[in-house]
């Protein structure tokens, strides 16, 4: 509350400033004056310089407009369409700039649309794979899942404390629920409702000296559990 008290009234002042200014009869000062809330510098925070460029070429459009009258909603918009980015803040810095401040989506997986292959972020969306260069081996995911499916299983299980990156691949059916292969060919056959209650069953099945050695937990009927070797 008190920043955006402090923000008007830095906006106040330096339209204040400008009206008097103004109001003088030296040209100089007047043109001065008329360009002293152009915007001469964006700075963008949290991508690597690949990215970087890649967002400036759609956002440079801003440079030299007035910073008061810019439209931070359809900024917004354009920066938000990239799905490299997870989360940002575009701040406005009177009299001149613009600080954009980025988090950016974390590579997660990686899968084939329309004959496209894509990274998967960890905000659910597909990422061309030409903006990165890894190393890693990331998990396949399989299945005609949308952003929100791949979003959902991704912090279930995280919440219940088992590690992704042991994932081979996941497989998502067409009746909305997953399969997931370990790395060790261990599969988790996962129901369709309540996921986090099957995955921490799964998880203590794992970690149990009895169970361990089975290389399929089939949890897909409520109440009950199947271990299989086949």
């Amino acid at each position: 509350m008190h920043q955006q008290i402090d923000k008007k009234k830095k906006l106040y002042f330096f339209l204040l400033l400008l009206v008097l200014l103004s109001t003088t009869n030296n040209t100089n000062i007047i043109v001065k004056t008329e360009k002293f809330f152009n915007i001469k510098k964006v700075s963008i925070h949290g991508l690597n310089d690949n990215l970087n460029q890649i967002l400036r070429n759609k956002i440079d459009y801003i440079l030299d407009k007035k910073i008061y009258l810019i439209d931070k909603n359809n900024l917004n918009q354009k920066i938000n369409n990239f799905n490299f980015i997870k989360k940002f803040k575009v701040k406005k810095i009177f009299p001149s700039e613009i600080k954009i401040i980025i988090n950016q989506s974390k590579i997660l997986a990686t899968t084939i649309k329309d004959g496209k292959n894509y990274f998967i972020g960890s905000n659910g969306k597909l990422i061309e794979k030409n903006l990165f260069k890894l190393d890693e081996k990331l998990p396949y995911v399989f299945g005609e899942f949308v952003n929100k499916d791949f979003k959902l299983i991704i912090k279930k299980i995280r919440s219940v404390g088992i590690d992704y990156k042991l994932f081979d691949s996941y497989y998502y059916y067409r009746n909305g629920r997953w399969d997931l292969k370990f790395k060790n060919n261990k599969i988790i056959k996962l129901p369709r409702n309540n996921l986090e209650e099957a995955l921490s069953k799964a998880k203590a099945l794992l970690e149990n000296e009895e169970t361990k050695h089975y290389k399929i937990i089939d949890l897909r009927m409520p109440n009950q559990v199947v271990l299989d070797n086949d």
